[in-house]
């Protein structure tokens, strides 16, 4: 089964707003975020959770811009390139959070955010390997 347009719409607009507004609230108070995510430490400095909160916002940005797109004939084809993007993007995320949760030197509670971009990047090489766009 093919997934329609509008429904491409609507999981792009979900997890572009989840990122956009992440990365604001990291720019903005990275400390609430990490009381949000139960994680009890502060592993920096603020100023560089605040820097991954910009790359963060910048990232849920793409897809939200991908609506823009919506009615052009050629929206699937952006679609295949964001979600390639910025699943390449999940996938080392996650795994670095992953492999620094595991050394220890980033709170187990970090991983809630690999399990996310792990869990999209991998919906989305779904999609697009299966040819379900």
């Amino acid at each position: 089964m093919r997934l329609k347009t509008k429904q491409i719409l609507l999981l792009n607009t979900v997890i572009g707003l989840m990122d956009t507004l992440t990365g604001i609230l990291l720019m903005i108070s990275p400390v609430i975020v990490l009381k949000l995510l139960f994680i009890p430490e502060i592993p920096i400095e603020t100023i560089y959770l605040r820097f991954i909160g910009a790359f963060v916002c910048a990232v849920g940005s793409t897809y939200l811009i991908s609506a823009l797109y919506f009615r052009d004939t050629n929206y699937l084809i952006y679609v295949k390139g964001l979600w390639a993007f910025t699943g390449l993007i999940r996938l080392t995320i996650g795994s670095f959070l992953v492999i620094t949760v595991s050394l220890g030197l980033l709170h187990f509670l970090w991983l809630t955010v690999a399990l996310a971009d792990l869990s999209i990047a991998i919906l989305q090489f779904y999609l697009i390997s299966k040819h379900r766009l």
